[in-house]
Order: structure tokens, then sequence, then C-alpha cells
């Protein structure tokens, strides 16, 4: 397993190192830490937490080919309901009712992720779109966001619960 800094692995999979970043936070990379030699042990105890860290090769490309094929896919029309345009997803073409993932996010949220301000985004291409994961103070307190919170996806209700 060959292993690589993060500045490199962006450059090899061609996204920015805040787009790495977000894949270590939301778990689709993991971090190894720099291997150590005998003199640097010491200081290593001394520091708080991994602040240096590598990754591997395989899994950026491996990760970097998976959301190169999310971005390429071809929107498609499901038979799930008779609003399905509506509630389309402007990224990935999914309807945001019936995956659950009808809800609202502060005006401010929302237009940093889509100046347009018009159309919807299921929760995984919102938190693209901002490069971090939404928390529950990212929504408002509408009556729709505590009505998905019961029957809305498990990412909306995961996202509705997080500080």
């Amino acid at each position: 397993m060959k292993l690589i800094q993060a500045k490199d692995a962006a450059r090899l999979v061609g996204v920015s190192r805040e787009t790495i970043f977000y894949w270590i936070r939301t778990g689709r990379l993991k971090k190894y830490p720099y291997p150590l030699s005998q003199r640097s042990k010491e200081i290593y105890k001394r520091t708080t937490g991994v602040r240096y860290f590598l990754l591997s090769e395989d899994e950026v490309l491996k990760t970097g080919r998976e959301m190169e094929q999310l971005r390429n896919r071809k929107k498609f029309e499901p038979v799930c309901c008779d609003d399905y345009k509506l509630f389309e997803c402007l990224d990935c073409g999914t309807c945001t009712n019936c995956t659950g993932e009808y809800y609202m996010v502060h005006d401010h949220v929302w237009l940093s992720a889509n100046p347009r301000d018009h159309g919807m985004l299921c929760i995984w291409c919102l938190e693209r779109r901002l490069g971090r994961v939404l928390t529950k103070d990212d929504f408002t307190a509408a009556p729709v966001n505590s009505l998905w919170g019961q029957f809305g996806s498990t990412r909306l209700k995961n996202r509705l619960l997080t500080n």
C-alpha cells in the first residue's frame, strides 16, 4: 500500500484539498499516521492527536472514481410519484419527496449552496456543494423539519439530531 499526502491525493484525483478533508470527515477515506523514527517518538508522544497523516493512494483513486461516476451519471425518471419534477434534485436527479429528503434550511445556508435560489437538492448533494456535513443548526424551525424528523430518510434524521 502506497501512502501519500493530502495535497498529492488532491492533485491525483483533480479535486481541492478541502474535498479530500471532507471525504476524510465523512468516512470515505481513512487517515494513516506518519511512520515514526526512534527520535521522533518522544516528540510524537507530546503532541495531541495525529497532526500529520497520510492517505492510501488506492483508496483515494477508488473514492475519486466513485465521486466521478456520481457526477457523470445520467439523471433518471422514476415512477415514484406524480410530482416528481417538483422534487427532482438538481444534481443527481433523485426525487427528494420519495426518498424522504424534503426539508428547509436557513436562507444563508441555501444561498451559499444554490445561488439561483430555486430547485431542490437531496441532503448528500447539498452537503457536497457546501463542502461540509449539515447540523441541526442549519435547519429552520419549519414544521416540515419536525415532520420529516419522524418520517424522513435516515440521513435527514441524523442531520436534524446532530450538533
